[in-house]
């Protein structure tokens, strides 16, 4: 019974330890604009907590603030479909 224990136990690290070894990707999408200084130095302090890790970020802008419209959503939506096609990993 132990040694069955013992198998299973290593069997979670190993499998924990190769997730842990996976890209992982973060995707931040910002309603404001890039240049908008509080939003800026948010995404930008989580750049440099993430910049020597494994994990890959994508920053989208909608702009929302200075164009807001039933179409220019309806837009991004189709460009942010086709931009992230290949990430896209569910």
């Amino acid at each position: 019974m132990k040694k069955f224990a013992l198998v299973i136990l290593l069997l979670c690290f190993f499998h924990t330890l190769l997730f842990a070894l996976e890209n992982k990707n973060v995707l931040i999408i910002n309603s404001y604009h890039r240049g908008f200084q509080w939003s800026d130095k948010v995404i930008t302090g989580i750049e440099k907590v993430l910049y020597n890790t494994n994990i890959n970020i994508n920053v989208l802008y909608m702009d929302s603030k200075r164009i807001a419209s039933a179409e220019y959503y309806k837009e991004l939506k189709e460009l942010y479909q086709v931009q992230l096609k290949k990430q896209i990993m569910i």
